[in-house]
């Protein structure tokens, strides 16, 4: 791009990014109208997509222009966020899992806000294992999960610590 952002040269794939009349280009010329710091990589939504973009300003005696990089990144992000929400959730529940509500309680108390902790745990776990089988004890957990979630503020937050145990943590604002 000139430095009023005209676009000077594109090649094919610019154009499958940013389709004619996108808001990131004028409807009347081809200027491109992004807020990218030089040199640094940003995040850019595009639709559906996800775009990394950098750009390098091209300056010289008879050269004053911006060389503009963009790159598909979406399913990266896509995969690094199922791998995040993986890490932190319960495969059952799909509640916060331990290390999860450990990070959200050191964040808690970094930032000085009270919060309270209730601590669920069932007796006879094993016993009761036992008596209903795996798909038996699956099915339990999640309706004991689902009516513990119906019962906590949206604020709240239901954690499954492990397989018999749930914590609630109730947020003081």
């Amino acid at each position: 791009t000139n430095p009023d952002g005209l676009i000077q040269y594109a090649n094919s794939l610019f154009h499958d990014f940013f389709p004619e009349r996108h808001h990131y280009l004028t409807e009347h010329d081809a200027t491109l109208r992004l807020d990218v710091p030089d040199h640094t990589k940003q995040m850019l939504h595009v639709d559906e997509r996800i775009l990394e973009v950098v750009n390098h300003p091209l300056k010289g005696e008879n050269l004053n222009q911006t060389l503009w990089f963009f790159r598909n990144v979406t399913d990266q992000v896509s995969s690094q966020q199922q791998l995040e929400h993986l890490a932190f959730h319960d495969r059952l529940t799909d509640l916060p899992n331990r290390d999860k509500i450990t990070l959200f309680i050191e964040e808690q108390i970094r930032q000085r806000i009270p919060i309270s902790c209730l601590a669920l745990s069932m007796d006879r776990w094993r016993s009761l294992s036992d008596m209903l089988g795996h798909k038996g004890v699956e099915s339990l957990l999640l309706q004991i999960a689902e009516r513990l979630q119906a019962t906590i503020h949206a604020r709240d937050v239901l954690a499954r610590l492990d397989s018999s145990e749930f914590l609630v943590l109730l947020v003081d604002e």
